[in-house]
């Protein structure tokens, strides 16, 4: 529990920084991935009293083929889990600018809930940092930046690609 309460004091922070905005993101199955994902709504990481867990969706299915698009609220988290549990990671998204850089606008934070190691490649980097069991790892990203995850052998397991919202026109 010690990890929610670091979360939740770098969520508050930046909460307190900007309101409350939409924020979304699309899931993508990796190189070769045979397993099926559950995509869990966490609720409000900078709110340890009102931890919920909601299936939101599995994929990949027959009716979103290898991808799961999520539209939410910055803070909010999420748990990606594979079907046969090997791989567990937990992530929130928030509208945070780097200081002097507007291109990227979100923060994200990974917490990884699984038992062995897992890469992660981002800004489009060739090279992965590792995260270890219950582990976190923030860095300020740009829409549409895509996110490798799970990198092990030359593969990934998971595509994480930060989207703003599109707004539906009447």
């Amino acid at each position: 529990m010690v990890w929610l309460l670091v979360l939740q004091t770098m969520i508050v922070a930046v909460a307190s920084a900007s309101a409350s905005s939409a924020v979304g993101f699309s899931l993508d199955c990796g190189d070769d991935e045979k397993v099926k994902y559950g995509v869990y709504y966490v609720g409000n990481f900078s709110d340890s009293s009102r931890y919920i867990e909601k299936l939101l969706g599995v994929f990949p299915s027959n009716s979103t083929g290898s991808k799961f698009g999520v539209q939410g609220e910055s803070g909010h988290g999420w748990v990606v889990r594979s079907s046969d549990f090997r791989f567990r990671i937990g992530f929130t998204i928030d509208v945070a600018p780097a200081r002097g850089n507007t291109d990227n606008k979100f923060l994200l934070v990974f917490k990884n809930f699984g038992e062995d190691d897992i890469g992660v490649r981002w800004h489009r980097a060739a090279n992965a940092t590792t995260l270890k069991s219950l582990e976190l790892e923030y860095h300020h990203v740009p829409d549409g930046n895509e996110i490798r995850i799970g990198y092990a052998k030359g593969k990934d397991r998971l595509l994480l690609k930060l989207e703003e919202p599109r707004r539906l026109e009447l």
